[in-house]
Formats: C-alpha cells, structure tokens, sequence
C-alpha cells in the first residue's frame, strides 16, 4: 500500500489513535473524533447517517477510499468510517488530502495531543 493516507492511518491506529466502525460512531457521538473517514463505498444509507452523526457533533468528515482500503490500512477487516481522535494525526490527514485536491468537511477543531508533563 503506497497511499500515504493510508499508510498515515495506519501509524495513527499503532498510536490508538483511531477508532473503527461502532467504536467510530460511538468517537463522534461523544466528541471525541477529531476527523471521520467515510469509505466512498459505503451504502447510500450509512453515508447519510454518518455525515448527519458528524455534522450534528461538529466534527469534520471526508469521503475517502473503499472499505476494504480502509479497513486494511487499520488492519481490521472493510470498515465503513474511521474516526481518527488525534488532532496531529487529523491535520496531517487534512493536509495530503488538501494536496490532492480534497476537502474536508468542517474544521478540525479541540484539542490536540496531551502532554501529561504538564496536565
């Protein structure tokens, strides 16, 4: 896999810094998720959900890649979303995804990384 998008999702899921499927929903629902990844291929119906679940909370979503990319970026079997809780991980997502001409939707917001030096 030569993508750097994924290969960059899959350092972030080494970091624990990803959360897939339910778990994903469940990141959003609490404010947790700091970027969602929608797979293009995902059901009309649970792009839908997803966007309204993302849009609802405040938190950015990109559509990007299919599930079986997706899931095998994170080492999981397809998955529809990927939640990415890391705010570093999510501008860095952002960033190589504005270079090839993509957008997010909303902005990535919160706090970031955590130095337990100083919490």
């Amino acid at each position: 896999m030569t993508d750097r998008i994924y290969n960059l999702l899959g350092l972030a899921q080494k970091a624990g810094k990803i959360s897939a499927g339910d778990m994903a929903e469940q990141s959003v629902k609490d404010r947790k998720a700091r970027l969602l990844v929608i797979a293009e291929d995902a059901s009309g119906n649970t792009r839908e959900k997803l966007v309204r679940m993302a849009e609802r909370a405040g938190v950015p979503w990109v559509l990007y890649g299919g599930m079986e990319d997706l899931g095998h970026a994170v080492g999981k079997t397809d998955r529809a979303c990927l939640a990415v809780r890391d705010r570093g991980f999510a501008e860095g997502l952002q960033k190589l995804l504005e270079g090839m001409g993509r957008e997010l939707h909303g902005q990535i917001r919160g706090r970031g990384r955590t130095d337990k030096r100083n919490a």
